[in-house]
Parts: structure tokens; C-alpha cells; sequence
């Protein structure tokens, strides 16, 4: 048996991958399919980031104040994170300022087996979430000490889509000279790993599934005839292309758009000239008319 299979990174919504009745108001979901959903871990983020910044946090602080400066301490590391990444995407959107350094709270990914036009009857629920289930226990296991995965759960509700596994994770760095001594960073995380670029994580996120998918007699499907689908690092440079393709279109609309604008402007410069002339060439030739009476 072939499916397809995918990891994709995506924005971290904790009652979506959770909260049953939250997901009963979606459009996609089937509320009744709800009960199939399994948690496979479901800590609060404020939890984990307790776990893993709690004791560097409160050694920070100590010795912040025993340097007589207070007002450096921090009172929740979670906060202070997630508003600065805040401030920063508000500065972007706006386009006043490209991303700085700044480093995001949690990273989420889904995994996923199938499509709407491969999933079937071949693999049911039972069998996929031992795929998933062996697939998180792995992936946690390659990761342990660089990124604390926080919230699993796998989704068998969605009407138009296949199973799935959404994985919320937070990555970090230790021995940081700076600041705390453990820190959010998904550099220092991709360090310890051993991987040099964000891509080569999902990578490892894909390897783990195929492994687990494998065991269970499902390979990963070929999509076309005579290749598989993108891998990461290849989807990922698809997709800067595309987006740099998209901006330079939207870039040459906006010139048009522009130059439009100045030959209207140039066009009504010139009626106006022509009106103007007009009229100095009648009150001319009214005052030549007078001349000769």
C-alpha cells in the first residue's frame, strides 16, 4: 500500500487541536467524528515553558538583583516572548521594518497521511493512529533536549481532509552566555541537533513517518510517474520563488498602476494648457478685432 505524506509548518492554535467544542463550530469539521480525536500530549504552553525556563528564569532574576538591578528582572518569560515577537510581526505587517532577531514562542507542524483523492478504505483509523502515535514518540525521542513538544494531537474529524497530526513544539538553546541560560531558540535548537537549516528539521519530522508508516506495510506514495512529491528543501525553494515571482508581478502592477496614474495627471496637464490657450488665443484675437475699428 502507497499514501502520500506530508509535514507542513503552520500557526499554533491550542484550542483547535483540542477543545472539542471549539472544533464544533468549524466549517471543516464533523462535530460527531470529534470523539475519534486523540491528545496524544495536551500541556498548557505556560506549563512547558515553566518545565523549561523555570529554574534559568528564577536564576536570572536572582542574580539581577543581586547586582542591585531589579528592574531588569523578568516577570514571566512567556509574555515577555510572545510580545516581542507581537511587536515585531505588527512592524512587518505594517512595513515599516523587515524581521529582526526576534524568537518565536512555539513552532507547530502538521503530519500528514493521504490525500482527499488517495485516502480511502486502505488505512483506517486504528492503524494510522499507531502510525502517528509511533511517529511522535520518535520524533520526541530525536528532539529530546532541543524542543519540548508541548501539544500532539491527531484529527480524524475534518469532512474534506484525511488524518492528520498537528505537533506544537518549543525549541530552545542551553548554556547561553547571555540573558538566561536557557533560552527560546530554534538556532540553538537546530544546533544541538546537529541540522544546520529550519527545512532540515521537517526532514527529520518526514523520516520519522515514513519510518512508522513503513512498519505498518504503508511506503510513501509516488505522485507522479517517475518521482515523489517535493521534498522540504526543494518545496521550500518552490515556494521562495513563487513568493519572490509573486512580488515582482505585484511589483510591476503597482509600477503600471503608477504610470497610469502620471499620463492621467500628464493628460489633464495638457486640457488644461489647451483650454488655456484657447481662451488667450480668443482674447487676443478679440483685442486685434478692436484694434482695426
Amino acid at each position: 500500500m502507497a499514501l502520500s505524506m506530508s509535514v507542513s509548518a503552520g500557526a499554533h492554535n491550542a484550542r483547535h487541536n483540542t477543545d472539542l467544542a471549539y472544533r464544533a463550530n468549524l466549517r471543516n469539521v464533523d462535530a460527531d467524528l470529534s470523539v475519534g480525536n486523540i491528545s496524544i500530549r495536551d500541556v498548557p504552553i505556560a506549563e512547558a515553558y515553566e518545565t523549561v525556563f523555570g529554574d534559568s528564569l528564577r536564576a536570572y532574576n536572582a542574580k539581577q538583583k543581586s547586582k542591585g538591578h531589579p528592574e531588569r528582572c523578568i516577570g514571566d518569560y512567556l509574555s515577555k516572548i510572545e510580545k516581542a515577537y507581537s511587536d515585531d510581526s505588527a512592524r512587518v505587517k505594517s512595513g515599516n521594518k523587515g524581521r529582526v532577531n526576534v524568537p518565536k514562542p512555539c513552532y507547530e507542524y502538521v503530519l500528514q497521511i493521504g490525500n482527499r483523492d488517495t485516502f480511502g478504505g486502505e488505512l483506517d483509523n486504528g492503524k494510522a493512529e499507531e502510525i502517528f502515535r509511533e511517529t511522535a514518540d520518535s520524533i520526541r525521542s530525536k528532539t529530546e533536549g532541543a524542543i519540548e513538544w508541548f501539544q500532539i494531537a491527531v484529527h480524524f474529524d475534518e469532512k474534506d481532509g484525511t488524518p492528520h497530526m498537528h505537533m506544537a513544539g518549543i525549541p530552545y538553546a542551553t548554556g547561553c552566555k547571555r540573558g538566561l541560560s536557557t533560552q527560546v531558540s530554534m538556532g540553538g535548537a537546530l544546533k544541538a541537533l546537529g541540522l544546520e537549516r529550519l527545512p532540515d528539521l521537517q526532514n527529520l519530522m518526514m523520516r520519522e513517518l515514513e519510518k512508522a508508516a513503513a512498519a505498518h506495510g504503508i511506503e510513501r506514495r509516488l505522485m507522479d510517474c517517475d518521482r515523489k512529491h517535493l521534498d522540504v528543501p526543494e518545496y521550500q525553494q518552490a515556494m521562495r520563488d513563487y513568493n519572490e515571482l509573486t512580488d515582482r508581478i505585484e511589483q510591476k502592477r503597482s509600477r503600471v498602476a503608477e504610470l497610469d496614474r502620471d499620463i492621467e495627471g500628464r493628460e489633464r496637464t495638457v486640457a488644461r494648457l489647451d483650454r488655456s490657450i484657447e481662451t488667450k488665443t480668443k482674447r487676443l484675437a478679440s483685442e486685434l478685432d478692436g484694434r482695426f475699428y
